[in-house]
Parts: C-alpha cells; sequence; structure tokens
C-alpha cells in the first residue's frame, strides 16, 4: 500500500512540474522585441511600423491607402517591455483626437496584441494582428 502511496505521489508531482515547465515555456514566447514589425489597425487602413530605439519602442503609420497624410506620423511612442507583467508601457497618439493617451500593450501571441488606452477614468480595448 505504502508503495502504491509513493507512485501516485511522484505521478502527481510529475504532472505538476509538467504542467509549469509548459506554462513558463509559454510565457517565455514574448519577449521585448516580439512587438517589432508591422501591425494593422483594425479600425482602419494603416499599417503602423514599430521598431526598437534602443531602450524603448516607437510605432510610425507606413502605409494608409485611404489617409495618405498620415504616412510617418508617429503612432507608439515611448514603448517600454516591463517584463515582470510582460507588457509594453508608453503612449499612444489619436490621429483623430490629435492627442497622446497613456497606453499598454499586451501581446496575446507572436501575431497579435491588445491595446488598452487610458482616458481619464475610461479604457478602451483594440486588439491588432501582425501584418505578414
Amino acid at each position: 500500500m505504502n508503495m502504491l502511496k509513493n507512485f501516485f505521489v511522484i505521478a502527481l508531482t510529475v504532472a505538476a512540474l509538467t504542467a509549469i515547465n509548459l506554462t513558463i515555456a509559454n510565457a517565455g514566447d514574448i519577449n521585448a522585441d516580439g512587438i517589432v514589425g508591422k501591425w494593422k489597425d483594425p479600425d482602419g487602413t494603416a499599417i503602423v511600423q514599430i521598431e526598437s530605439k534602443g531602450g524603448y519602442y516607437e510605432g510610425v503609420v507606413v502605409e494608409d491607402a485611404e489617409n495618405p497624410d498620415v504616412v510617418s506620423t508617429i503612432v507608439f511612442k515611448n514603448l517600454v517591455y516591463d517584463a515582470a507583467d510582460s507588457v509594453w508601457n508608453g503612449t499612444v497618439y489619436s490621429i483623430k483626437k490629435s492627442k497622446d493617451f497613456n497606453a499598454k500593450i499586451r501581446m496575446d501571441s507572436g501575431d497579435n496584441f491588445t491595446l488598452t488606452v487610458k482616458a481619464g477614468l475610461g479604457s478602451k480595448k483594440i486588439d491588432w494582428a501582425r501584418v505578414e
């Protein structure tokens, strides 16, 4: 009976360690440079290129067929990666409102991120997709 009990303890320990290892592996898929690339604005036709600028990241409109005058506009500013929370904090420029807002970006996967924009007491979440 004691041997059976030890077997179950070992089996549960192995299962728990495997689950922890999978969680750590998935969390490790996202890193600071994971945000670098081209992203589609879900509210319009803009394509934004996010690049590393050393200690921070910046996103510039590189294409917009409907609004070519906004090309070269910097929309993501001073994005700094917080490894403890796996998020980028900075500001986002609203072209429609001509104003900067506090922003947080959390990657859902390598191909998607959620932008949370804070204005006053409210906030809005916007999902972006990577352009291939």
